[in-house]
């Protein structure tokens, strides 16, 4: 690898001699800042055109953990969701998946949606789980329901999951369910499963 040494402004100023020393500097630096030598200034984002960088330019052509940035919980980018509101129905005591997401980055995210009862008895319960692991648990008996939000940590190849369940004979309604990041991040793949009404309001 190249050394970068850097080029003093005075040495580029009018009337400063060219000396062998500049002119290496000229011809090496270059160089060294294309290596990412010590010292020398990165090649940044901008600089690289779009879709410029290709699988045949990625070290083992794999894409890895380590070459994908780890996103953070936020309300900037939109990740999943779901238009309108859903209406679940399940049997008493038995929690049912609402939806399920394949986690292609590793980090956190933000699940945010409105749960409601519908019915005049018992809770509707909504539980967030990360590999089948539970997370996050929310019950209630309101028909005008609660907003209901919280971050969930992830690893890349998570499968996270939304599920719901009762205490009687009632369903759940859930409306304005989103999950997002703070920086952009991948489409995550997800599994919807359907025996459920979906009214797009």
């Amino acid at each position: 690898m190249v050394d970068y040494v850097p080029i003093n402004e005075s040495e580029t100023l009018p009337g400063a001699p060219l000396t062998s020393s500049l002119g290496f500097r000229f011809a090496n630096n270059p160089i060294a800042i294309a290596q990412g030598a010590e010292g020398a200034p990165r090649i940044d984002t901008p600089a690289y055109q779009d879709k410029s960088l290709t699988n045949d330019k990625i070290a083992d052509d794999t894409i890895t953990p380590g070459k994908l940035a780890t996103v953070s919980a936020g309300d900037d980018f939109l990740v999943g969701g779901l238009l309108g509101e859903s209406i679940v129905e399940t049997s008493t005591g038995s929690e049912k998946a609402f939806i399920e997401y394949l986690c292609l980055q590793g980090g956190s995210c933000r699940v945010r949606l409105h749960q409601a009862r519908t019915g005049i008895a018992g809770d509707s319960i909504v539980v967030i789980r990360v590999n089948g692991q539970q997370r996050q648990i929310w019950s209630t008996s309101s028909a005008s329901g609660h907003a209901r939000t919280v971050d969930v940590a992830i690893n890349r190849g998570d499968t996270l999951t939304v599920s719901v369940n009762r205490t009687a004979s009632n369903a759940t309604i859930i409306s304005d369910f989103r999950i997002t990041t703070s920086q952009m991040a991948f489409a995550w793949p997800h599994r919807l499963y359907l025996d459920f009404d979906n009214r797009d309001d």
